[in-house]
């Protein structure tokens, strides 16, 4: 089974009334949960709704039925752009995921210096994270995945079992509680220093709100749980 953060943005616009009109603005990823259409706004790690209005005319737009006045509500609030001949930065969130369905087990006891290393990771990110922001974040994956693309090894390495089981020991010291971001951040930057290239997911889930971060391989999460990631819809992958 395959989940589409985003819903796939080229085969949407196909379809779309406005295809060479208006698209969605760069770095602003959506997908549904719970009947919503539930936002992020990557310059800032905003999540958002519309109000109704904007519910029926986002929703409308999607299908391919919105009217003008439809159309020029959303393009008031800054949904909506005139294209410029690309998808914008907002295209890694259209990519399909698979659903997890496997996790990391027997993790072994880590290393002094894998502990090391997963902590100054955390600590790093953790600082940059505060002082330059979610957009930092964002586009600090993409380029490392971007560089280091081309060193991708596969998931039958036991090495990311290594490094969950770093991190694993430094939330006894730091924590791992409203944590998810920086550490999943942490945990990833460290996956690609060592040549592996797992995505990072953001996913939300409603009725209350909620929002989580975790690292992902195929269909195996490398740190965190089956159970716990699968009840959130992916709104972003990188």
């Amino acid at each position: 089974m395959l989940v589409l953060a985003g819903v796939g943005r080229r085969a949407l616009l196909s379809h779309w009334r406005y295809p060479d009109v208006y698209r969605l603005r760069d770095q602003l990823h959506y997908c549904y949960s719970g009947g919503r259409a539930i936002f992020l706004d990557a310059t800032d790690g905003r999540y958002f709704c519309l109000p109704a209005t904007g519910e029926t005319a986002f929703l409308a737009f999607h299908k391919g039925d919105a009217n003008d006045d439809q159309v020029g509500w959303l393009r008031s609030k800054n949904i909506l752009i005139e294209p410029d001949g690309r998808l914008g930065h907002n295209s890694p969130s259209t990519r399909g995921i698979l659903v997890p369905s496997e996790q990391l087990e027997f993790l072994g006891r880590p290393t002094a210096l894998d502990i090391m290393a997963a902590t100054m990771a955390r600590v790093m990110v953790q600082a940059l994270l505060k002082h330059r922001g979610f957009e930092w974040a964002y586009r600090s994956v993409i380029a490392a995945k971007a560089k280091h693309g081309s060193t991708a090894e596969s998931d039958d390495s036991q090495d990311p079992a290594a490094i969950a089981a770093a991190f694993q020991a430094t939330d006894l010291l730091m924590g791992n509680t409203n944590r998810c971001l920086p550490r999943s951040l942490a945990f990833l930057r460290l996956c690609i220093t060592r040549g592996h290239l797992p995505s990072l997911v953001l996913g939300v889930r409603t009725n209350p709100f909620t929002a989580h971060a975790w690292v992902q391989i195929g269909n195996k999460v490398l740190n965190d749980t089956v159970d716990k990631v699968r009840v959130f819809t992916p709104i972003l992958v990188l």
